[in-house]
């Protein structure tokens, strides 16, 4: 990304996955951003959370471990061109 960018203020993580270099999108295209949505905007209200079973703390967490894996890879190949 450059620092020229302008982005819109949003929480929508399709809208920002959408945003992101080709490599990061093809790495995140098939993940349930729509699952992680509630807790990427909610989270910053944490008393207002509903309770989270195991396995769907396990899903999610996998998910959000997929992006940043995904977007760590760019970077690194990134400092590395």
């Amino acid at each position: 990304l450059h620092a020229s960018t302008e982005f819109r203020k949003t929480h929508d993580l399709v809208v920002l996955a959408g945003l992101q270099p080709a490599a990061v999108q093809a790495d995140v295209t098939g993940l349930d951003l729509q699952q992680l949505q509630q807790w990427a905007v909610d989270a910053r209200y944490p008393a207002d959370l509903p309770d989270i079973s195991a396995e769907e703390a396990a899903i999610v967490l996998g998910v959000a471990d997929r992006i940043v894996c995904a977007i760590a890879e760019f970077l690194m190949g990134e400092t590395s061109a």
